[in-house]
């Protein structure tokens, strides 16, 4: 052992000199030499080929170890590539499916809006729909209770004139009668006056109770026609339609006039049984007819 250590001492001493002995560069550092590489090759086999065993062996191991660390230092970045590589490809699938999501769910979100708007557009026109037929059939209806009305009450004021006429020219027949008997002269002028002012009278109060009944049958068809637009008005605000774009307000029924002023001028008790119905109003005429035929006769007795 101590001899080999001697001969690598002085393989070691001669690798020294002969560096030393080494030419300087003309150029660079004065710590540089111009060396024999065949030499020092050379030197270093003997260097080698005199190491003890275990050296060699710990050599070995040192080199093995190495190569192994080497090895292992590579599988490491090998591992650690692979990692970064799936992380970096996990983060953008990650992404990618984020992005997918999100863009399907904006997709989903715009489908259900636009369904909703759809829905509420469909609801909103059978509203509109609804509520524009509703208020044709009270046009409908208005304009066959108001042709009604104005044909009862044309038809209840013909027959009051014709009537009014009638008594009119009965009494006037009756007047010349009596101013024709020339025993009873003034006396005929007389009742003849008291009948034509009686049958005026008469007259008048047919007319009245005539336009108090047409006005009763009025004021009941715009009492029911404004309970049907009120009933109209409920169910649109039921279905919350918006108004109809497309049709024009319609008029509200108005109510029918007063009929306090025609009462005061008729002045009869029989007016609130005369504006019943419309049998009623026509046995108006009847009785009064029927009234005056007998005062007449009865002023003929006498």
């Amino acid at each position: 052992m101590a001899h080999h250590d001697k001969i690598i001492e002085g393989r070691i001493d001669e690798l020294i000199e002969l560096i030393d002995n080494s030419q300087i560069p003309r150029f660079g550092s004065a710590d540089r030499r111009i060396v024999n590489a065949d030499e020092i090759a050379g030197i270093l086999v003997e260097i080698k080929s005199c190491l003890p065993e275990n050296v060699r062996k710990a050599n070995d191991v040192l080199a093995r170890a190495n190569k192994i660390m080497l090895e292992a230092d590579e599988y490491s970045n090998a591992t650690k590539a692979d990692a970064d590589r799936i992380a970096q490809d996990t983060v953008e699938k990650a992404r990618i499916d984020a992005e997918q999501m999100e863009t399907d769910a904006n997709t989903y979100y715009d489908n259900k809006v636009a369904e909703g708007d759809t829905y509420l557009e469909n609801k909103t026109g059978e509203a509109d729909d609804y509520y524009e037929s509703r208020v044709a059939e009270g046009d409908d209806y208005l304009k066959q209770k108001t042709e009604q009305g104005n044909s009862y009450y044309e038809d209840c004021v013909a027959r009051a004139k014709d009537t009014a006429r009638d008594i009119i020219e009965e009494a006037n027949a009756t007047r010349e009668r009596l101013v024709s008997e020339s025993e009873v002269t003034l006396e005929a002028q007389k009742r003849a006056e008291e009948l034509r002012r009686k049958t005026v009278l008469r007259s008048n109060q047919v007319y009245s109770n005539a336009k108090l009944s047409a006005d009763s049958v009025l004021a009941e068809l715009m009492d029911y026609l404004e309970r049907y637009y009120s009933a109209i008005e409920a169910d649109r605000k039921a279905l919350d339609a918006r108004p109809a774009a497309t049709t024009g307000a319609q008029p509200r029924p108005q109510s029918a006039p007063a009929q306090n002023e025609a009462a005061d001028e008729a002045g009869d008790a029989d007016e609130d049984d005369d504006a019943s119905g419309w049998n009623i109003f026509g046995n108006l005429f009847k009785r009064k007819k029927k009234a005056s035929q007998e005062d007449d006769f009865e002023d003929d007795a006498e």
